[in-house]
């Protein structure tokens, strides 16, 4: 029975990064588990990290969704 459980999470756990492999993949365009791109979001909050939540309208679900800054570029052409 104990291993029958550790086996059932360990399948959740793989399942569920599988899962935001995939959404990340897609670049967050589409709900995570339903599929639906009926989606809202909210004002992005930064402290620390920018991360913004999201509203499925179709199935009502909710997700965070975390930025990660990944480059910069001078608008003014000021530094090389």
């Amino acid at each position: 029975m104990v291993s029958t459980v550790r086996t059932n999470r360990s399948e959740r756990l793989e399942s569920n990064r599988t899962i935001k492999q995939n959404y990340l993949l897609i670049r967050g365009v589409r709900r995570l588990y339903c599929g639906s791109g009926d989606i809202q979001g909210k004002s992005v909050e930064i402290e620390g990290e920018a991360a913004q939540g999201v509203n499925c309208n179709d199935c009502d679900g909710q997700r965070y969704d975390i930025y990660a800054l990944v480059g910069v570029e001078d608008l003014l052409g000021l530094n090389p």
